[in-house]
């Protein structure tokens, strides 16, 4: 039962091993704001001695982590100071959500006048937005500032990212519209002249333009190469593009004149007797009958005319009248005029001669036959006898001459012949 004298020892228990670290496998996160993601994980460290050791991640958990892989690394440290084995994951933000599908800003369909022949460059705006990306790209078939040909077009936008991510179509259309009136310049008035009975054909030309149509169509009423009657005639006219746009109605005047005289063709030339002392009446002459056309007149009015001294204001002067009942043609020749007018009062003239002669020889009723008593050995001389005076009357001479004669034998060129 004897002890001896206490000995002791140290027996010293150290820690040495490090902790044991689990880090997560590679975490993967959508992409929530334009920065990044905030992303979070929880490592497992198991140490003999330590029952919390301490975890230590570059960068930490709760890091907001930009668009991209990133790789994060993680040691446990328990109280001893012991350092586990640097362990890795990777943290990956990525960005599949697409942005939102594209907004147009103003109505739909875009509706814009044609400017051109070829149409009109349209502009608009659509806005979109993303989670990741402050200004995604928007796509449009077609593109901003095309020119688009009158009608109805499809336009197909949508909004790419910088992650690729596309957002679902927007699809509206573009209208291009027709609806300004073509520009229509008609002729001045115009003034013919007649042609026919009916009138004139007149050919005319109106001067259009338009935006859009190269040939608008002018309407008018009378059309061009109507025949226009005597007169004043409006026409209206009205130029319409191949969108049917009406221009304002526009107006000009026709007018058919007739200034052109009928054409006369006096009778033949005409030779009377005379039946007077002053001449032969008018009256009951047969002087013929004018040939008058007319272009437009089918029955102009015609009638014969002389020159005789008229009163004027107190004093005579010469003028044509038509021929009065109590005319008279003188001796020789008469210009008778033939006057025709048509119902616009247009008139013409042409002449005829009428002449009266004479070819009625006096009437004679000699003095009664007388007796002398010869006195001569020849005979008896005629000087001093009184023979008697014939009874002389004639239509035109109021005192035709008259002598008495006697048949006797004169020498004509060398030869004796008998003469009265």
């Amino acid at each position: 039962g004897n002890r001896s004298e206490p000995k002791t020892f140290t027996v010293t228990v150290r820690d040495t091993t490090p902790p044991v670290l689990t880090v997560p496998g590679p975490i993967v996160r959508e992409q929530i704001m334009l920065n990044g993601t905030v992303v979070q994980w929880t490592c497992l460290a198991n140490d003999i001695c330590d029952a919390e050791p301490e975890v230590d991640c570059d960068p930490p958990s709760s890091t907001v982590f930009q668009l991209g892989t990133h790789t994060v690394t993680c040691t446990a440290r328990d109280d001893r100071g012991n350092v586990s084995d640097p362990q890795t994951f990777t943290v990956t933000v990525r960005d599949t959500t697409p942005p939102t599908r594209p907004v147009l800003a103003g109505p739909d369909p875009i509706v814009a006048e044609q400017a051109d022949a070829a149409g009109t460059e349209v502009q608009w705006i659509c806005t979109s937005t993303d989670t990741c990306d402050a200004n995604p790209t928007i796509v449009y078939d077609p593109p901003v500032g095309t020119k688009f040909p009158l009608g109805n077009h499809p336009v197909t936008a949508y909004a790419r990212d910088d992650a690729g991510n596309e957002s679902d179509r927007l699809r509206f259309t573009v209208t291009i519209q027709d609806t300004t009136p073509p520009d229509l310049t008609v002729p001045d008035d115009i003034t013919v002249e007649q042609a026919t009975a009916n009138g004139t054909a007149v050919n005319f030309n109106c001067v259009m333009s338009d935006i859009c149509d190269a040939a608008p169509i002018a309407d008018c009423v009378p059309p061009s190469g109507s025949v226009f009657p005597l007169g004043a005639t409006v026409v209206n006219c009205v130029a319409r593009d191949f969108s049917r746009n009406p221009s304002p109605p526009q107006t000009f005047t026709v007018t058919v004149v007739d200034t052109t005289p009928p054409d006369v063709n006096p009778p033949e030339d005409v030779e009377f007797e005379q039946t007077t002392a002053d001449g032969t009446p008018a009256e009951g002459l047969d002087l013929g009958t004018p040939t008058v056309t007319d272009i437009c007149d089918a029955q102009p009015t015609f009638y014969p005319a002389v020159e005789i001294e008229v009163e004027v204001e107190g004093e005579m002067q010469l003028q044509w009248v038509p021929i009065p009942e109590d005319y008279v043609f003188a001796l020789g020749d008469t210009v008778v005029r033939w006057y025709a007018h048509d119902a616009q009062g247009n008139s013409a003239y042409a002449e005829q001669t009428v002449t009266v002669e004479d070819t009625t020889p006096p009437a004679i009723a000699p003095p009664e036959d007388v007796q002398f008593e010869q006195t001569t050995a020849d005979g008896t001389p005629a000087e001093g006898l009184d023979l008697g005076t014939p009874t002389l009357t004639d239509i035109c001479d109021a005192q035709p001459t008259f002598y008495p004669a006697v048949e006797i034998e004169v020498e004509v060129e060398g030869e004796m012949q008998l003469q009265w």
